[in-house]
């Protein structure tokens, strides 16, 4: 697991141009849950010394925060290459949380 700023080098070389989130990819997705997400942004804006990270686009908008790690796996997937994204959860008993995003 890299460091937020490793997540910057990746974006300035390969330069994606959608970024997706979906539910099922998600760790822990609980298939009966009623609400599914799939969202699609076009602008991904890290901030270091924030330690955030913050999707914008076609009326979307997702900001993770307290960003403690980034791994970029490229051609991990048929849809592009798979970022986890791993924030501290302050508030918890669970110590991190997982996001993951397809970049494209």
């Amino acid at each position: 697991m890299s460091q937020i700023l490793g997540l910057q080098e990746y974006l300035d070389r390969k330069k994606p141009k959608e970024f997706l989130y979906v539910s099922e990819n998600q760790e822990g997705y609980d298939s009966t849950e009623p609400c599914n997400l799939c969202l699609t942004f076009n602008k991904m804006l890290v901030l270091d010394t924030a330690r955030r990270i913050c999707f914008s686009g076609g009326g979307n908008q997702l900001n993770l925060g307290n960003v403690s790690g980034v791994k970029c796996s490229e051609n991990a997937s048929i849809l592009g290459d798979v970022l986890t994204i791993v924030c501290r959860n302050l508030c918890s008993i669970k110590k991190h949380r997982v996001f993951t995003v397809i970049a494209r």
